[in-house]
């Protein structure tokens, strides 16, 4: 689609992909870029990498200036994006960043405070905000975050700490707080693995009950699914080893006693057949009607 526009009604038309659309148009168009080696569309790729990386990766990288758009950025294509995303989580910026979310928390903290100015950081924090501690020369106000001690893991500090942290350095420019942690719920595929799991003799699912509420977490993130294997007699550090090396499984998260595995609706593909079935969605000649089973045909 060429038309530059993101809204519908005066209200975001989140079916647009600003990004997207400026690179399909730029890979139409044919272009022949004399940018910055390693933006050459793939041009010159050595063979073996573009073997196992796939010709595609480097036909997309693309500059944005001077590339998906002009010298000006008067296509607004990463601002029509970023809008979107704004919209999209009820925030009145965003920002797209590269390099992980690393980078964004240190730049976040840059916009913040400065050299010898203060700013709030939870004690438990991640080691790129120790990172931008440094970078930025600021003047961490460490705030304890809150101990479970049935689970035994650390939540974000909660409105009180951090009403006293502030009463402690009136003068700090902020607070920098992450929220939700890496513990925290799943969709509904989860909450069938969780059923699942709990069946299973020293493993023990954690979900809402066991994870929010007075001293615990305030938010909850969707995505996660939380398991103690402390049961086992083992870490989940050395759990997280065991399932890579035996079963190539790879989870996201592993610590003294639990493991975290990350899903996606990159793992509700099955499940999201399943339940447009039931909804009278139309699979053209399945073997099965009712879709309990697939068939994976090569070609």
């Amino acid at each position: 689609m060429d038309d530059d526009s993101v809204t519908t009604d005066q209200r975001p038309d989140h079916s647009r992909t600003p990004v997207l659309e400026a690179l399909e148009r730029y890979r139409r168009a044919d272009r022949r870029p004399f940018s910055p080696p390693g933006h050459k569309g793939g041009v010159g790729v050595d063979a073996r990498v573009a073997l196992t990386l796939g010709p595609d990766v480097f036909a997309s990288d693309v500059l944005a200036l001077n590339g998906l758009d002009d010298r000006r950025m008067s296509g607004r294509v990463l601002e029509r994006a970023e809008e979107l995303m704004a919209d999209a989580v009820d925030a009145d910026r965003a920002y797209f960043s590269t390099c992980g979310s690393s980078l964004s928390v240190k730049a976040s903290m840059l916009a913040v405070a400065g050299p010898g100015e203060k700013l709030l950081v939870a004690r438990n924090a991640h080691k790129s905000v120790i990172a931008g501690v440094i970078l930025a020369g600021i003047e961490p106000v460490w705030v304890r975050p809150r101990w479970d001690a049935e689970h035994r893991l650390s939540h974000p500090p909660g409105p009180e700490q951090v009403a006293a942290a502030f009463e402690r350095a009136p003068d700090a420019k902020g607070m920098l707080l992450v929220t939700p942690t890496a513990y925290g719920r799943a969709l509904r595929l989860a909450t069938g693995v969780r059923t699942e799991v709990a069946e299973l003799p020293g493993l023990v699912p954690l979900a809402e009950a066991e994870l929010t509420g007075p001293g615990r977490a305030f938010a909850y993130d969707p995505l996660l699914v939380v398991i103690d294997v402390s049961g086992l007699g083992t870490s989940g550090y050395a759990a997280v080893e065991w399932l890579r090396e035996h079963h190539r499984v790879d989870l996201g998260l592993g610590d003294h006693r639990r493991v975290v595995a990350q899903l996606t609706h990159a793992d509700t593909v099955v499940e999201y057949l399943g339940s447009g079935v039931e909804h009278g969605m139309y699979v053209p000649d399945p073997s099965d009607p009712e879709l309990r089973t697939l068939r994976v045909v090569a070609r």
